[in-house]
């Protein structure tokens, strides 16, 4: 392994990654912890308001809401694929930079929110996943989630679904709990990667031990997602309220 410091940009190189210790990643005792209430700004996450075709699809406001200290709401314009997301993670306009993984620590996903209007097309999903574009001109076609694990409401009427994917092939358990209530959403998953459980208002809904989640091979990101699935849905905005976001990473 070669590493190059050039200390008048204060850059490092690694040229080869294949054989960097875990030790010298990843501090063994460590705990990270993200959270935003969303009074003021949405650090330390990061927003992403479009997608490649549709760079201004999306947009974010900060206020206020009787009851919360702060709220976040995310919206859609209608277009087909229109995207705002928050997420922990760096993001390009257009991009999310999707570099996280699981199986390397226990995380511990909270958040409380509602969706204030959309359609069957216009899905939130909330937690740790790769979504994926459908060229569908149906209010029947659910695909959103390509690999991951979370909830999803498809639409303002719906509810909060717990849900994994892999490849495309999606497993849903109704929660019964409604998307257009405030609702305080968890998601914990296992240090191994290989066990979930979906907690709403303080109710488990759904435990799973089917892991792994995920595919080595592709990263995710956690955060919150809403996003325009119908070709030529254009007209219809929807929006998605936030009251606070948590990630608690325990590295194991």
């Amino acid at each position: 392994m070669n590493i190059t410091v050039n200390e008048t940009t204060n850059t490092i190189s690694i040229s080869d990654q294949t054989y960097v210790p875990s030790s010298a990643v990843f501090d063994p005792v460590s705990v990270a912890r993200l959270y935003s209430d969303f009074k003021s700004d949405i650090s330390p996450f990061a927003f992403c308001g479009g997608t490649g075709g549709n760079p201004s699809g999306g947009s974010y406001s900060i206020g206020s809401t009787p009851g919360q200290f702060g709220t976040l709401t995310i919206r859609v314009d209608g277009t087909s694929g229109s995207r705002s997301a928050i997420m922990a993670t760096d993001t390009s306009p257009t991009t999310i930079s999707r570099n996280d993984a699981l199986g390397y620590g226990k995380f511990s996903f909270k958040t409380k929110c509602l969706i204030v209007q959309g359609t069957q097309e216009q899905r939130t999903f909330v937690g740790f996943g790769l979504t994926h574009a459908v060229s569908d001109t149906t209010t029947t076609q659910k695909l959103m989630l390509q690999y991951g694990v979370g909830f999803i409401a498809y639409g303002y009427a719906g509810n909060w679904i717990a849900v994994t994917a892999d490849d495309n092939v999606m497993t849903e358990v109704d929660t019964g709990v409604s998307a257009s209530q405030r609702t305080a959403l968890e998601l914990v998953i296992s240090d191994d990667g290989t066990s979930a459980t979906w907690t709403v208002n303080g109710i488990v809904k759904r435990s799973s031990t089917n892991g792994p989640f995920y595919d080595y091979a592709v990263s995710g990101s956690w955060g919150i997602e809403l996003r325009d699935k119908k070709a030529g849905g254009v007209g219809t905005t929807a929006s998605t309220s936030v009251d606070y976001m948590a990630l608690e990473y325990n590295r194991s």
